[in-house]
């Protein structure tokens, strides 16, 4: 039983990899796992709660690579090079089809609802976020307060990007990635 719901999993990723959420439904879900429609509900009760748990697979395994690349940023180096790196690291999520999920009006509200029920100070990835920049601030000889302030600022930016509808910002994942930079550059400056 376990086996079929797996196949499920990996034909739904594979698909909504390539296809994205609104282009893909569940008839072809099920033929690419060699099942029928009927067995696919079975295992999932819909298209939004397959594609819930892939999301939230993808979203877990980038954010572990995200953990890996914010570990070797070199924080005592320039601060053009640390977002230019910060922004390489944005680029992870934006270059991969299904996470890109999360800007695109059909599944925003989706995952956004989703993700707001867990909230994002309990997120082991946020505190690790968190603390990874302020260690990187510190050794940079920033204050304690300004610490504060900064991440304050970064709450904003994190609130922005789960609140704000990237639909009424023209050009979002490039103003998104413009914000960081500077604001990453100018506290670093």
């Amino acid at each position: 039983m376990e086996e079929k719901k797996a196949e499920l999993f990996k034909a739904a990723q594979t698909i909504f990899s390539e296809k994205g959420y609104k282009n893909t439904n569940i008839a072809t879900i099920a033929k690419k796992a060699n099942m029928a429609v009927g067995s696919f509900y079975k295992y999932y009760n819909s298209k939004e709660e397959i594609f819930l748990e892939v999301y939230a697979n993808e979203n877990r395994l980038k954010r572990e690579e995200i953990m890996v690349s914010l570990g070797s940023i070199d924080w005592y180096g320039d601060a053009e090079k640390i977002g230019t790196q910060m922004i390489r690291i944005i680029e992870i999520v934006f270059k991969n089809e299904i996470l890109k999920q999360w800007y695109k009006p059909d599944t925003a509200d989706l995952l956004r609802n989703y993700y707001n029920a867990t909230g994002t100070d309990n997120s082991s990835y946020h505190q690790f976020l968190i603390q990874t920049i302020m260690t990187g601030l510190k050794n940079r000889g920033i204050s304690e307060s300004e610490i504060i302030n900064i991440l304050k600022a970064m709450k904003l930016i994190i609130y922005i990007d789960s609140c704000v509808p990237n639909n009424d910002v023209d050009d979002y994942e490039k103003s998104m990635k413009t914000l960081i930079q500077y604001f990453i550059e100018g506290i670093l400056k």
